[in-house]
């Protein structure tokens, strides 16, 4: 190393993790894009790197399942593209509460086909993120590095005395799941919204569940605050500290 004990900043670890994005995700959204084309819709995915549009609807389609929330007083639909070619529509249907200077919202998403159509496509969002975490394990047990990492310089390390440079798999899936750490008040509060009112439409009704949306929303921001700082500052994240691994330049 040409630099020994260096913490990584947030700009080296953010367009690592950019270009890791770019590397899996892009080939998968330029096939899902023929595929919407080519199934009118049947085949989607709205995650990773697409651009996102919204107009509003003023006429719903008919026995929307599960129902919108009670009380939805907007409507819009959303389309995901890729380099303007389209890889996923979705209709949102909620309801907005203002209170003063905060705004609460909740709504229920659902899939529409390249008509505008009620669909149940197949989502390919859940097997490409899987993917993903596939290769991050893959590779940063190896040599500590993704091929992101190794662009930007910089390297996941074993903070366990003696350890070498491969990072063993179970520390980098712990990594991960502390990260996801600051997500337990949404995942507590969902589940939560279901055993008290039996689904999230019936939830989101409720202006108690309007109340714990904020709540969450300002945890989850609480804890990616923390642990930016954290890393600006040359320190190790909270996530790392926990998993016992730590990311340098090299």
């Amino acid at each position: 190393m040409s630099e020994i004990n260096v913490r990584a900043g947030f700009w080296r670890r953010w367009f690592s993790t950019l270009l890791d994005i770019v590397l899996v995700w892009l080939p998968f959204q330029m096939l899902v894009a023929v595929l919407f084309a080519s199934t009118s819709g049947h085949v989607q995915i709205s995650s990773g790197l697409v651009f996102k549009t919204c107009a509003p609807v003023q006429h719903l389609p008919a026995d929307l399942a599960p129902p919108p929330p009670e009380g939805s007083n907007f409507a819009r639909e959303c389309r995901f593209s890729l380099f303007g070619a389209e890889t996923a529509r979705r209709l949102l249907v909620g309801r907005v509460v203002k209170e003063g200077g905060v705004t609460k919202s909740f709504s229920q998403s659902y899939s529409l086909d390249r008509d505008g159509g009620l669909v149940d496509p197949v989502s390919l969002d859940w097997p490409v993120a899987a993917i993903f975490l596939v290769y991050l394990v893959a590779l940063k047990s190896r040599s500590g590095q993704s091929l992101g990492d190794r662009a930007l310089r910089i390297a996941l390390l074993d903070t366990s005395p003696g350890a070498g440079l491969a990072v063993p798999a179970r520390k980098i899936l712990m990594r991960y799941l502390a990260m996801a750490t600051g997500l337990i008040p949404v995942i507590l509060t969902t589940a939560y919204g279901i055993a008290r009112y039996g689904s999230l439409a019936k939830a989101a009704a409720a202006d108690e569940a309007l109340i714990l949306t904020v709540g969450e929303g300002l945890l989850v921001l609480i804890w990616a605050v923390v642990n930016i700082v954290l890393i600006v500052t040359r320190r190790d994240p909270i996530y790392d500290r926990l998993a016992g691994t730590t990311v340098e330049r090299i």
